[in-house]
């Protein structure tokens, strides 16, 4: 585009060649009316009245039923009150050791990583690639190719995106439990698809004390298969594991009615030994039809490295590597390699009393009674998880759909118990409040009763063991 052949046909106060490759023709519209001009910076922006419809059509067909303006007054709350804050799931230590000198040693491009100039290829660099089918191959009872069977994705929540995008159409139904995850739920209505959700309750119809006293009722998962059922996601954020039985019933359904499965299993790691985590792409048939869900970023505590990965099948994951490459063509090399390196050392530890794998689970462990505890007396009924770092306490309704909100008998956030030694500190403030309100209700937490919150700050030199 040359900028002095478009300024002919400009109006005088459009004086900057406007940018982008087909923005340029703007000066050609041949006597169009363009509508709501907005001076940017001394450039003036206008939109035709079609781009204006276009705009609305979009917002009001796949937006509309989301509301994200809560989450961003409560983190503009946070910000201005700095309360004791559990809500977003973000460790208040570092990684450990080994995981910062990984960042430090390809920082400094200390062996010739190439990190700096050279892009990743689009399924992940290959040395990660190679990592993670070592690490898993064992786990998944399978060889895994690394070229073909795994795709590293910008954050586990980008590898939920592009699978169900690959896979979806308007219309198409989608079977979750819940509670939920609630950026699957809502990446579900983005997309136009239909969330068909069933309810995990006790067996019994009590009050469950751990997240393993949970259940999905087999009548109403049956009754939730339709012809329009094209994927069931597998994930509950309560910490629940499930068993081979309650997984083989799933499997059986999904091949009955020849469904995708997406496992997300982002907190594989975090397994507190009542029940083990049985990967379903494992059991019998099932890996044709199972793409399962990594997270660097949950599983080593480098939340803000965004790095994820999809292992299953080359036919699953062919359109999903053609979405990742025309979007943002490869995920930043820099985390790979970091990520690269954590896995290569974990690996050889593995079955190891130095095994990050076996002491993580450990520690968390002790940090979630410390967590539970600081509960005691609140009036709080806390449902103790057995896997994960998300504590609940009879989730809130964020977490259900419309016809199940009845089942939140509180108005609450899962909480994540990196931070039980603040807890701790502050739980005078917990027994006075009655019921602890996490959530839109989180900023006023700083200035309950005039109750000074401690110890909220990070602490830089704190490992996992902390």
């Amino acid at each position: 585009m040359n900028c002095a052949n478009t300024q002919k046909n400009t109006p005088k106060h459009m004086a900057h060649c406007i940018g982008g490759a087909g923005l340029g023709g703007l000066g050609e519209h041949h006597g169009q009316t363009l509508t709501d001009g907005h001076h940017k910076g001394g450039l003036v922006v206008l939109f035709p009245n079609k781009v204006q419809e276009l705009i609305h059509a979009d917002i009001g067909a796949r937006y509309s039923s989301l509301d994200n303006e809560d989450f961003l007054r409560m983190n503009a709350l946070v910000r201005e009150h700095q309360p004791l804050d559990f809500s977003p799931s973000l460790p208040d230590f570092n990684p450990t050791a080994s995981v910062l000198q990984a960042i430090q040693s390809v920082g400094r491009n200390e062996h010739l990583y190439g990190a700096h100039p050279t892009p990743s290829d689009c399924r992940g660099e290959p040395r990660l690639r190679a990592e993670l089918s070592q690490l898993f191959s064992p786990l998944m009872r399978r060889t895994i190719d690394a070229d073909n069977e795994i795709v590293v994705t910008n954050g586990a929540i980008q590898a939920l995106y592009l699978a169900a995008k690959s896979f979806l159409k308007p219309g198409d139904e989608v079977i979750l439990f819940e509670p939920f995850y609630h950026e699957f739920h809502a990446m579900l209505h983005v997309i136009q698809a239909s969330p068909v959700a069933v309810p995990l309750r006790t067996s019994d119809g009590q009050t469950a004390r751990q997240s393993n006293d949970l259940t999905y009722d087999r009548q109403q998962l049956v009754a939730a298969y339709t012809n329009r059922t094209k994927m069931f996601y597998l994930n509950n954020p309560t910490g629940k594991t499930f068993t081979e039985e309650e997984l083989l019933f799933i499997g059986q359904l999904c091949e009955k009615h020849d469904v995708i499965i997406l496992a997300d299993d982002a907190y594989q790691f975090h397994n507190y030994g009542v029940q083990p985590h049985i990967r379903i792409a494992t059991l019998p048939g099932m890996w044709k039809r199972t793409l399962t869900v990594g997270s660097g970023g949950k599983a080593f505590y480098l939340n803000s490295w965004r790095l994820g990965w999809l292992i299953g099948l080359e036919e699953l994951l062919r359109s999903i590597r053609v979405r990742l490459y025309y979007s943002i063509q490869s995920v930043p090399r820099v985390g790979q390699l970091v990520l690269r390196a954590i896995i290569e050392t974990e690996t050889l530890r593995l079955n190891t009393n130095d095994s990050y794998f076996s002491r993580c689970p450990t520690e968390m462990l002790r940090k979630r009674d410390r967590f539970i505890a600081a509960f005691d007396g609140t009036g709080v009924d806390v449902i103790k998880p057995n896997a994960g770092y998300k504590l609940w306490t009879n989730p809130g309704q964020n977490y259900y759909s419309k016809q199940h909100k009845h089942l939140a008998q509180y108005v609450l956030s899962p909480p994540h118990f990196y931070q039980a030694e603040v807890l701790e500190q502050n739980k005078h403030i917990l027994k006075q409040m009655g019921k602890f309100i996490f959530g839109a209700g989180l900023g006023g937490l700083g200035e309950y009763h005039g109750q000074t919150l401690t110890n909220r700050h990070h602490k830089p030199d704190c490992g996992v063991n902390n």
